[in-house]
């Protein structure tokens, strides 16, 4: 791959800049907030005294119902993570990252 240019380098990382900013302020940020809001089934906030206040359980009732299936996925093997050492030298630590991450995963998350 040939060396960025400083100018380049910049313009890359005020591009990164400008999404993060956009990942947590823009609209995706409120489609985020007010999808968390639906499946924790909070108040729409436009409630009236005296008129329903019922609040749907669509979305929580959909992901509840396909979480089994997808940590079947995670837990069918017994790795739910591997590392894989970029060279000879990285062969250790990728060993020690991936048995750590799966003592968290099948271990410690146990113990909740």
């Amino acid at each position: 791959m040939a060396k960025m240019s400083e100018q380049d380098l910049l313009a890359f990382l005020d591009a990164e800049a400008d999404s993060a900013y956009q990942h947590m302020s823009g609209q995706n940020a409120t489609d985020r907030t007010k999808a968390l809001r639906d499946y924790m089934r909070l108040p729409y906030g436009n409630e009236e005294p005296g008129r329903s206040s019922v609040v749907a359980s669509d979305v929580f009732d959909s992901i509840e119902g396909m979480i089994p299936d997808l940590i079947e996925v995670f837990v069918s093997t017994d790795e739910a993570v591997r590392f894989d050492p970029v060279g000879p030298e990285d062969e250790e630590g990728a060993k020690q990252a991936t048995d750590a991450c799966n003592y968290v995963f099948y271990k410690q998350n146990n113990e909740g």
